[in-house]
């Protein structure tokens, strides 16, 4: 996957056949440094590549390092709402999650 994902990787991801649990439509959620996308029972959150200089998701890297930091942190008061850390494979037309 590039360093930038595309406006239609998230269109791509729209597709219950990528996930190994029952989807209940999507709704996706914009903010200024994510994109969360709503499954029914389960949220997805995709760091935006973008560097504020306080927050630097510039880089794939940058990225992961910052998703582990938020599940660590968050983990500690919301444990059953924190699963896991995942890696998006394939190319923006055909994800793999």
């Amino acid at each position: 996957m590039s360093e930038t994902p595309p406006g239609n990787l998230l269109l791509a991801l729209q597709n219950p056949e990528l996930y190994n649990h029952p989807v209940d439509g999507f709704q996706i959620i914009e903010t200024h440094i994510s994109q969360v996308i709503l499954t029914g029972q389960y949220a997805y959150k995709i760091k935006k590549p973008m560097n504020f200089g306080f927050l630097d998701f510039s880089t794939l890297a940058h990225r992961k390092h910052f998703c582990e930091e938020e599940l660590r942190l968050n983990r500690r008061l919301a444990e059953p709402l924190y699963l896991d850390v995942l890696p998006i494979t394939g190319t923006p037309q055909q994800p793999v999650i």
